[in-house]
C-alpha cells in the first residue's frame, strides 16, 4: 500500500526532481529513478505535481518485482491522487485487479493492456490526462551506457547487465517455446558479416534484412535476389551495434493494420513507388464506421490524395492494358488498390485478384460488392434515387461526391436530395471506458443509422478544423496548432470541437478537446458536424492548406442557410480571418493588385493559363525562373528553370497548365537571402511581430527544408525595418485576426522582395513560440475569440539574446534512388531546434540532432557547379583552417590550385577507378560539400556519389551557405563544450534583462 512521506520531496539529496524527467520534460526516467530511490521515495516523488508535466493528475509507474501492487509475473504502482492509502492483495484474475483498481480510485479508467516488450511484463493504464507518463525509451538508456554518462554520474541500470545483448534473437523469442518456433520465419541476428551471409544463404529465396534493435527507418529492406553481401552492410550500418536480423521474408503473408497510410513518392524523383518493409510512408488516416466498407471508404477520401471514396471515379489505372494491371496487381505500391478496382470493373473475379495480389479474399468480396453498388447507382439519375436507396449506398461509404459523379449531377444537388428524404448520418461513440462506466471523454464517429449518440450541448462552443494526415508540408506543426487552440480555449470557458482523421496526432486524443469528431475532413463531413454542434465559431485557420480550401464552400454555406448557433448567442461564422482575405492571398491576380496598392515590390514575374503564357513570361523576365502551380503548400511540382527546353518539359511532365490551373513563373533571385517572418494581429489593428528567422540556405530551397535562426544574423536593420512596415501594412490590407506568415528575399545588393504572404498559421509557429517564450498559437485562437493583443499583455516584438536555430530532418535513405539535393519542392519529414547564445553552437546542436554528427577532423570532398564555384575558395579555405584536407574532381581541383589551396584529385566515377566513390567505401572522406550541375552526366554519376554517401553515413552538404555554416559550427565544437541548458532556464535568465531596449522593442504602430 501506499506509505507516508518519508520526507519532504524537496529534500531528496540525491538528484533535484526535474532532473527525474526525459530531455522533452514529458515522461519520467523510471531507470534513473529506480537505481537512486527507494520504493517509498519513488512512489512520493510521482505524487509530486507542477514540475513539467501539465495538468498531469494521474500517472502509471510500473517496475520490477519489489512493485507494490503485483498480479503473478505483472508489476506495477498506480499512482494517483484520489486512491490515498490502497492495499490491493495479489489476485489471480486480471479483470478483478482492473475493478478493485476502478472502485479503489473512483476514476475512470479507459484501457488496460498487457505489454510485454522487452520481455517485461507491465501494466498500463490510460487516463484522462493530456499527457501520459512512460518509462523512458530503453534505446535512450543503452545510449546513455554507451556514452559513459551513467558510469561518470555513478548511475546503475537494473534489468539486464548488458547493453548489448549478443543474443540471436531466436534464443530471446523461442528459448522455451517450441510452438512458437515452429509458427515463426527462420531468421537469425549476427554480428559478423560472413555469419549474416551465411544465415542469408541458408534460408533461401527471398529474406527480411534489418538493423538489431529497429523496425523502420535507415537499413531496413526486402530482398529478392543479388547483391545481398552489399545491402546487409547497409542493413548493419543502420544498428547502433552493428548487427543485423536477416530473417525469411514474410511475403505473401498476412498483416493486420488499422489505419491507411499516405504516400509522398512524387518528392523524389527516381525512388520506385513500391512497397517493402522500409516503411515509406509520410503520415496516415484513419475512419471508423459500422461496417468495413464505410470505414474502408472514409479513411480513403480522408488522404486527401483527389479521392472522394474508392471508386465512382475516372482512375488512371482503367486505362491500363491487362499485362500492366496485373503488374500493378502483383506489385506492391499506393495505388494497388485502385488497380484492384479497375480490374473488377473491367470483369476481372475475385479468386483471379486473388492469386495475383495474395490479399485476403474476405477484403476483396467487400470490395466486389462496392463496385456493384457503383453500377446500381450509375444505371440511374439523381431523381430516380430514393430514400432506401440513399441509407443504402451512404451506409457502404458513399460519399455525396462519388454519388454525384455517378448520377451525373454536383455535390450541392446531392445533399440538398438526401436532406429532402431525411437520410442524415448518425453520429456514434467510441466508449473509452467500455461500458464499464459512464465516459467523460468519449468520441464520435459517423454512420448512417437512426439513433444519434452525440447529445450535442448549448455551451458556447468552438469548431476547430485539424489537418488531416501529415504529409511533407503540413505536418504535426499545424497540429500543434490546432492543440494550442484547444486548450486556450477551454480555459477561456469555451466547448471546444476538434475534427480530424489523423491517429497519429495529439489533437485526435480524446481528451485534448471537449468533443472529437474522427471524420474526413471533406466539405460534405464538415457541414454535417456545422449542422448537428451548431458552433459559435468555426477555425480553419490552424490546419494548414486543408482547412482553407474548404474555407470558402463553408463561408458560401453559413451565408445561404444562415444556421444558428446551439448556444443561442447568434449565427454560426468562422472566427478570425475572413475566407475572402485567405483567397486574396491565394489568388495571385487579387494578390498582385494589393502589392501594387501598398507598394510592396515583388519578383517580376506573371501568371499562365497556356504554355504559349509560360514561355512569353520566361523571355520577358529572363531565366533562370521559378515555375510552380498555384494554391500548393510544400512547393510541390516547384522547380527552378534555366531555359526554354526545361520549361518545356516541366509542363509536359510536371504540371497540367490551363485556365481552371495555372501556373506562377517568377523571376529566380540568385544567392539571395530569404526570411520569413510570424506575425498576430487582432480584431482592433494591432499587429505584432512574433518573429523574424533568416535562411541559411539561399532562397531557393524550400523554406521548410532550409535551416534557419532567429534572431537574424547578417541582415541590416534597414532591411529588417522595410520587412517589418510591409509584413504590418499587408496584415491590416488583409483584416487578418490571428496569424500570418511572410517570407522575403534580400539580393546582395540590398533589395528586398516579398514572395509570399500568407494569412495563416506556418509550420514556423512552434518554432517562433519556444524561441521566444510565447505560445503564439494561444494567442492567436484568444484574439480570434475577441481579445485583444492588450488584454494578452503581448504589444511588442521578442527579440531574445539567445539564438534558436531549426534544422530540417530529410527521409532520404528511405527512398532509394532519390538525390539528396535541395531545392525548391519541400521534401524534409520533420525538424529539430538547437539554442545557445553562439549562432554557431546552436546550429551545431540542430546538426546532431537531426542526425548529420559533422565530423571534427579528416577529408571534405568539395564539387561546386560553376554558378557556386566563386564561393569555392571561402569553402576551402575555412575546412583548411580547421586543419582538413582536401579533395576534389578536376574541375573543383582546377580553382583550388589557382588559388593556391592544397587539394588532392579524385577521378569522377565515369572516369575510371579509383573514383570518389571508392574513397567513400575505405572511408577515406569524412564530409562532401556537393553542389549540383543539374546536368545530364550528374543526374547519373553525381546522384549515385551522393546516394554512395548516404548509404555510409557520410554529411552531405549541397549548398554554398550550409557549407559555411558547418565550418563555423565545427570551429565552435572544436573550441567550446557544449552544456546542456533547459530551455526555462534561458527565459528565466533574460527576464533580469527586460527593461533592456536590446531585449524588447515596440516595431509597430497599432492603430491605423
Amino acid at each position: 500500500m501506499f506509505k507516508p512521506l518519508t520526507r519532504p520531496p524537496d529534500q531528496f539529496p540525491h538528484v533535484k526532481v526535474n532532473e527525474l524527467l526525459s530531455e522533452d520534460g514529458t515522461c519520467w526516467n523510471i531507470e534513473l529513478m529506480e537505481s537512486i530511490f527507494n520504493e517509498e521515495d519513488c512512489a512520493n516523488i510521482l505524487k509530486i505535481k507542477n514540475i513539467g508535466l501539465g495538468k498531469m493528475d494521474k500517472l502509471v509507474w510500473h517496475h520490477d518485482t519489489k512493485g507494490i501492487f503485483s498480479v503473478k509475473s505483472v508489476y506495477l504502482q498506480l499512482i494517483l491522487d484520489k486512491v490515498g492509502n490502497m492495499d490491493v492483495a495479489e489476485s489471480s484474475d486480471n479483470a478483478r485487479t482492473m475493478n478493485i483498481v476502478r472502485k479503489k480510485a473512483g476514476v475512470s479508467i479507459s484501457k488496460a493492456r498487457l505489454n510485454t516488450s522487452f520481455g517485461r511484463q507491465a501494466c498500463e493504464f490510460d487516463y484522462s490526462a493530456r499527457k501520459l507518463a512512460k518509462p523512458l525509451e530503453r534505446r535512450r538508456v543503452r545510449d546513455l551506457a554507451e556514452s559513459g554518462a551513467l558510469e561518470k554520474y555513478g548511475v546503475e541500470r537494473l534489468g539486464r547487465n548488458s547493453m548489448q545483448s549478443r543474443r540471436p534473437r531466436i534464443g530471446i523469442c523461442s528459448s522455451s517455446n517450441e510452438e512458437y518456433r515452429s509458427q515463426n520465419p527462420s531468421f537469425g541476428d549476427r554480428d559478423n558479416m560472413e555469419e549474416c551471409f551465411d544465415i542469408a544463404n541458408s534460408i533461401g529465396s527471398s529474406f527480411d534484412y534489418r538493423p538489431r534493435s529497429r523496425w523502420v527507418g535507415p537499413g531496413v529492406g526486402l530482398l529478392i535476389t543479388g547483391g545481398v553481401r552489399s545491402y546487409l552492410q547497409v542493413g548493419a550500418s543502420g544498428s547502433v551495434t552493428s548487427q543485423v536480423l536477416v530473417e525469411k521474408s514474410l511475403l505473401g503473408w498476412k498483416e493486420y493494420e488499422l489505419e491507411i497510410p499516405r504516400f509522398a513518392f512524387e518528392k523524389f524523383p527516381g525512388s520506385e513507388p513500391i512497397l517493402t518493409t522500409q516503411m515509406k510512408s509520410v503520415g496516415e488516416s484513419m475512419a471508423v464506421g459500422r461496417t468495413f466498407q464505410e470505414s474502408f471508404q472514409k479513411a480513403l477520401r480522408s488522404l486527401e490524395c483527389g479521392y472522394s471514396g474508392w471508386g465512382c471515379a475516372q482512375v488512371k489505372e482503367l486505362n491500363w492494358d491487362w499485362e500492366q494491371l496485373k503488374y500493378s496487381l502483383r506489385v506492391p505500391s499506393p495505388d494497388r488498390i485502385h488497380s484492384i478496382y479497375a480490374a473488377m470493373k473491367r470483369g476481372m473475379k475475385v479468386d483471379d485478384i486473388h492469386e495475383l495480389s495474395f490479399i485476403d479474399k474476405w477484403f476483396l468480396t467487400q470490395l466486389k460488392e462496392l463496385v456493384d453498388v457503383e453500377q446500381y447507382i450509375l444505371a440511374r439519375n439523381l431523381s430516380q434515387l430514393t430514400k432506401d436507396d440513399f441509407w443504402e449506398v451512404k451506409r457502404r461509404g458513399f460519399s455525396d461526391k462519388q454519388i454525384a459523379f455517378a448520377t451525373k449531377s454536383n455535390e450541392h444537388e446531392v445533399r440538398s436530395k438526401r436532406l429532402s428524404l431525411g437520410v442524415k448520418p448518425a453520429y456514434k461513440r467510441v466508449d473509452t471506458c467500455a461500458a464499464e462506466f459512464e465516459a467523460d471523454t468519449p468520441y464520435m464517429y459517423s454512420s448512417y443509422e437512426v439513433e444519434c449518440e452525440s447529445a450535442p450541448t448549448k455551451r458556447q462552443k468552438v469548431l476547430i478544423l485539424g489537418g488531416g494526415p501529415n504529409r511533407i508540408g503540413q505536418g504535426i506543426e499545424f497540429d500543434y496548432c490546432c492543440c494550442h487552440t484547444s486548450f486556450a480555449l477551454q480555459d477561456a470557458g469555451y466547448e471546444t470541437i476538434m475534427m480530424n482523421s489523423n491517429p497519429e496526432t495529439v489533437s485526435t486524443d480524446y481528451d485534448t478537446s471537449d468533443r472529437l469528431y474522427f471524420e474526413p475532413l471533406t466539405v460534405e463531413d464538415v457541414l454535417n458536424i456545422i449542422d448537428l454542434e451548431g458552433p459559435d465559431g468555426i477555425i480553419v485557420q490552424f490546419g494548414g492548406q486543408t482547412p482553407l480550401k474548404l474555407s470558402l464552400p463553408i463561408q458560401r454555406y453559413l451565408d445561404e442557410q444562415k444556421p444558428k448557433c446551439k448556444s443561442g448567442s447568434g449565427f454560426v461564422r468562422i472566427w478570425g480571418t475572413s475566407p475572402d482575405s485567405i483567397d486574396a492571398a491565394e489568388d495571385r491576380e487579387r494578390f498582385n493588385a494589393i502589392l501594387t496598392e501598398l507598394k510592396i515590390e515583388q519578383p517580376k514575374g506573371g501568371i499562365a493559363k497556356s504554355d504559349k503564357d509560360a514561355l512569353a513570361i520566361a523571355a520577358n523576365i529572363g531565366y533562370p525562373v521559378v515555375v510552380r502551380p498555384s494554391y500548393v503548400l510544400g512547393g510541390r511540382a516547384m522547380e527552378i528553370v534555366y531555359s526554354d527546353e526545361k520549361l518545356v518539359t516541366y509542363l509536359e511532365t510536371a504540371v497540367e497548365v490551363d485556365p481552371e490551373r495555372p501556373v506562377l513563373i517568377d523571376k529566380y533571385l540568385s544567392d539571395a537571402i530569404e526570411i520569413d517572418i510570424d506575425a498576430l494581429a487582432d480584431l482592433h489593428g494591432n499587429v505584432v511581430i512574433g518573429g523574424i528567422m533568416e535562411h541559411i540556405e539561399q532562397a531557393g530551397v524550400h523554406s521548410g527544408d532550409s535551416a534557419c535562426m532567429l534572431p537574424t544574423k547578417t541582415v541590416s536593420r534597414s532591411c529588417l525595418e522595410t520587412i517589418r512596415s510591409w509584413t504590418t501594412k499587408l496584415a491590416k490590407r488583409l483584416n487578418v485576426c490571428g496569424l500570418m506568415n511572410c517570407q522575403y528575399a534580400i539580393t546582395a545588393s540590398g533589395d528586398v522582395f516579398l514572395l509570399e504572404g500568407n494569412p495563416r498559421a506556418s509550420r514556423t509557429v512552434p518554432f517562433v513560440s519556444k524561441a521566444i517564450g510565447h505560445p503564439l498559437a494561444k494567442y492567436a485562437a484568444l484574439v480570434m475569440s475577441g481579445k485583444s493583443l492588450f488584454d494578452l499583455n503581448f504589444t511588442k516584438e521578442v527579440i531574445p539574446r539567445h539564438v534558436s536555430v531549426k534544422e530540417a530532418v530529410l527521409p532520404f535513405e528511405k527512398f532509394q534512388g532519390a538525390d539528396v539535393l535541395l531545392g525548391p519542392e519541400m521534401r524534409s519529414t520533420g525538424e529539430v531546434m538547437g539554442i545557445h547564445y553562439e549562432s554557431s553552437i546552436a546550429f551545431a546542436k540542430a546538426q546532431i540532432a537531426a542526425g548529420q554528427k559533422p565530423p571534427l577532423s579528416g577529408t571534405v570532398f568539395l564539387s561546386l557547379n560553376d554558378l557556386t564555384k566563386p564561393h569555392l575558395a571561402a569553402i576551402a579555405r575555412a575546412f583548411v583552417g580547421l586543419g582538413f584536407e582536401l579533395v576534389a574532381t578536376s574541375g573543383t581541383a582546377r580553382v583550388l590550385e589557382l588559388e593556391g589551396i592544397p587539394v588532392e584529385r579524385v577521378l569522377k566515377m565515369h572516369e575510371g577507378r579509383p573514383h570518389a566513390g571508392d574513397m567513400i567505401a575505405n572511408g577515406q572522406i569524412q564530409m562532401m560539400v556537393v553542389t549540383s550541375s543539374g546536368d545530364q552526366l550528374d543526374q547519373i554519376d553525381g546522384r549515385k556519389l551522393r546516394r554512395m554517401a548516404l548509404a555510409y553515413k557520410i554529411p552531405v552538404i549541397t549548398t554554398v551557405a550550409g557549407a559555411l555554416a558547418t565550418a563555423e559550427a565545427i570551429k565552435s565544437l572544436k573550441c567550446n563544450k557544449i552544456e546542456m541548458t533547459a530551455l526555462q532556464d534561458y527565459f528565466s535568465s533574460e527576464k533580469e534583462n527586460e527593461s533592456s531596449s536590446k531585449s524588447l522593442q515596440s516595431v509597430t504602430s497599432t492603430q491605423s
